[in-house]
């Protein structure tokens, strides 16, 4: 009785780690590529101006302002008034070498959990950050779509 025990415990053994690897798999949250990680601004004398608040003195509010934060799972871009969108990454698909679709939830200073859904495309050319979206503009019952791109440096 002995031996049956140990011949299936040696087959539930690699069946469990099995499990609890793809479990663990399924639990991970898309990340974002670490070249796009950091802090990127505007690229223009206003967004180089703040990059320069920002490295002198990082606690500085109104530094923020204009600022794309990318992070493993998620990444802010502060507005004008430094406030901003909190976008929480659900996919992220590889389309070329420097090039990656994103789709996200994306709250304005709320419950991410309830955030709009919505995909945008990041990329990489010669050090700057080309970040295009749609934007669903509505009139009462009409909508249209309105794409934008906005160019980043990385603030280092």
């Amino acid at each position: 009785m002995a031996r049956n025990i140990r011949n299936l415990a040696r087959g539930l053994v690699p069946l469990v780690a099995y499990l609890l690897a793809a479990s663990a798999a399924a639990q991970q949250e898309p990340d974002m590529p670490g070249s796009l990680r950091g802090h990127w601004y505007q690229n223009g004398q206003y967004g180089k101006r703040q990059c320069e608040r920002y490295l002198a003195d990082p606690e500085d509010e109104s530094a923020i302002v204009g600022q794309l934060r990318i992070r493993e799972h998620d990444f802010d871009a502060f507005s004008e008034y430094g406030e901003g969108n909190h976008s929480r990454v659900t996919a992220v698909l590889r389309q070329g070498a420097d090039r990656w679709q994103v789709s996200e939830l994306t709250s304005i200073e709320g419950d991410i959990d309830h955030g709009t859904p919505g995909r945008s495309m990041f990329r990489l050319s010669d050090g700057l950050l080309h970040l295009s979206y749609g934007d669903t503009l509505r009139h009462g019952d009409a909508q249209t779509q309105q794409a934008s791109e906005r160019i980043y440096f990385r603030c280092k």
